[in-house]
């Protein structure tokens, strides 16, 4: 698989594509979204578009399939997620964290194409150039294959059972040093127009 850097307007032309190995992925786990949660993961996706410092990388098959991508952006007050979880946690926590963040938003891979390393290289083509000092996620605290993702990658638990108002499940909020990262890691080689 090749990992190709989109801009917004790349990524929006893939959209449709997007959608597609969103619902993929999810579809054989307990978190399978419902017809209304994708409509509004697309919606929301368009809006994340518009976000300042938006980096969306696809990973495609040799005819330019697209099998995976991670994407996020630039974390700034006013924004859903980042208001929602800053609203619960300590302040100290917040300025430590969230002063000058990357919201990594998203990885998703399609099944047919999982384990293959691919999640991990999209991961690090994400996060690699991203000048901010941390990074923020949150994902599902049952999620064994996510968390065992991201701790090899070095993100710390920061609230391990937080509630989003439209979900029944608890996610797990996590952050990554990445001024730490950076000095105690070289490139791990994966990162734009690459194979993985």
């Amino acid at each position: 698989m090749k990992l190709v850097l989109h801009d917004p307007q790349d990524a929006r032309g893939l959209q449709r594509e997007i959608l597609h190995v969103y619902e993929n992925a999810w579809a054989p786990t307990r978190f399978s979204p419902t017809r209304d949660q994708l409509s509004d993961f697309s919606a929301i996706f368009g809006r994340h578009l518009t976000q300042k410092g938006f980096r969306l990388v696809g990973a495609h098959d040799d005819a330019g399939e697209l099998g995976g991508f991670a994407y996020g952006y630039r974390s700034v007050p006013g924004g859903w997620w980042r208001d929602m979880v800053t609203s619960t946690l300590h302040g100290d926590l917040v300025e430590r964290w969230f002063s000058d963040g990357f919201e990594f938003v998203e990885l998703a891979v399609d099944p047919r194409v999982q384990g293959q390393g691919i999640g991990s290289a999209l991961h690090d083509a994400l996060l690699e150039d991203v000048q901010q000092r941390t990074a923020l996620l949150s994902t599902q605290s049952d999620n064994a294959v996510a968390l065992r993702l991201y701790r090899r990658r070095r993100w710390i638990v920061l609230d391990p059972s937080f509630m989003f108002p439209n979900r029944s499940y608890a996610y797990t909020i996590m952050g990554l040093d990445l001024e730490r990262a950076r000095q105690q890691s070289a490139p791990s080689g994966a990162g734009r127009d690459k194979t993985a």
